[in-house]
């Protein structure tokens, strides 16, 4: 057997064929299976982040943790922490001011909360953590609108970091003031 000569390779095609077929199936499914769970990821961090919002809303005192004042070190901080580049996004067109910023977890993972308000002294947070959709390529996601236990969102994602703003039901465009914000990030 050990002297005896190598196969045709003729024979060993169809081999080669079932591999390529099985491989190319488990592609497949990988692919279409993994789009749900980023689904899923996203709503995870989504939820936690409705859940710290409804909490420091209601917050008159202890909105933020670093003011507006500190606007050059905050940026710096969550930018280290996170790992996401930015500048905070001026909203005042949109009515908003900026009133400082904090930092949460999310799903293990450090996200940055911008904190506005507007004139009725109503909260609206931008949150960013680092982890994106690389199917975004160099641009971003779709905003796409969200209600998480009563709270109002629009989320997107470039290819780096996911992004949401988060707001009351009334009185505040979510969705113009995420297309502002997603210009500047």
């Amino acid at each position: 057997v050990a002297n005896s000569p190598p196969a045709p390779v003729w024979r060993t095609l169809p081999a080669a064929f079932a591999l390529l077929l099985i491989g190319g199936a488990g592609g497949a499914y990988y692919a279409r299976a993994s789009a749900p769970l980023q689904e899923a990821s996203a709503k995870g961090w989504l939820d936690q982040v409705a859940d710290y919002h409804l909490v420091y809303a209601t917050q008159k005192r202890h909105l933020v943790e670093v003011p507006a004042s500190e606007t050059a070190h905050l940026q710096k901080w969550l930018t280290d922490t996170t790992g996401v580049t930015f500048t905070v996004p001026d909203l005042a067109a949109s009515g908003l001011t900026f009133q400082g910023a904090r930092l949460l977890v999310a799903s293990g993972k450090p996200v940055a909360q911008l904190m506005y308000t507007n004139a009725a002294g109503q909260v609206v947070a931008l949150c960013f953590l680092a982890g994106g959709d690389t199917s975004a390529g160099a641009g971003t996601t779709a905003l796409q609108a969200r209600n998480a236990k009563g709270v109002n969102m629009v989320w997107w994602a470039s290819k780096d970091a996911s992004y949401v703003v988060v707001g009351p039901s009334t009185g505040v465009d979510l969705q113009s003031v995420a297309k502002a914000a997603s210009t500047v990030l």
